[in-house]
């Protein structure tokens, strides 16, 4: 039985979700999205609806030697982030960038999270987020500077270079 199922199970891409929801969703749920960022959430998501779709733009490619008889159309993408397709190439970009930056040193890596009572006030005020992580670094800073000055510890420091 279990073998059948597999087979009759239909694949869902998150563009189908979007295309069949997203209207409904920014009706009833519009003001679940910050103010300030709502123009570009509403322009992101309506460009990965549209992305890989013929009717929004292509290219034609005829092969000269078949006298046209061969062509192939390829619907142009959206290039954006928030697109699972598109991406994912940008993504794959950025990790082969940073791969290289990064030293072939010791390091440890730390993640903090907002306690979840908290996330609507950051999720409201999202420049509260960037004053927070400063705060959260200074600890860290300040420990490494007075405890782990015994133990040869030495904080990183993040500087952003171009096209980061």
């Amino acid at each position: 039985m279990r073998a059948h199922q597999k087979e009759n199970k239909q694949s869902i891409k998150i563009v189908d979700i979007l295309k069949e929801h997203w209207e409904r969703f920014l009706h009833i749920r519009r003001e679940k999205i910050p103010e300030d960022m709502r123009e570009s959430v509403i322009e992101a998501v309506e460009k990965a609806i549209k992305c890989g779709d013929p009717k929004y733009g292509y290219a034609e490619y005829i092969c000269t030697n078949c006298i046209g008889s061969e062509e192939k159309k390829v619907a142009f993408t959206c290039k954006s982030r928030f697109c699972n397709r598109c991406g994912k190439a940008y993504i794959e970009k950025w990790v082969e960038k940073q791969t290289k930056r990064i030293l072939e040193i010791g390091y440890r890596h730390m993640v903090f999270t907002v306690p979840e009572e908290s996330r609507v006030m950051f999720y409201r005020n999202r420049d509260w987020l960037k004053d927070l992580s400063d705060k959260a670094a200074e600890v860290i800073q300040y420990w490494y500077r007075e405890k782990g000055r015994k133990r040869g510890y030495e904080v990183g420091q993040y500087i952003p270079l171009e096209g980061t």
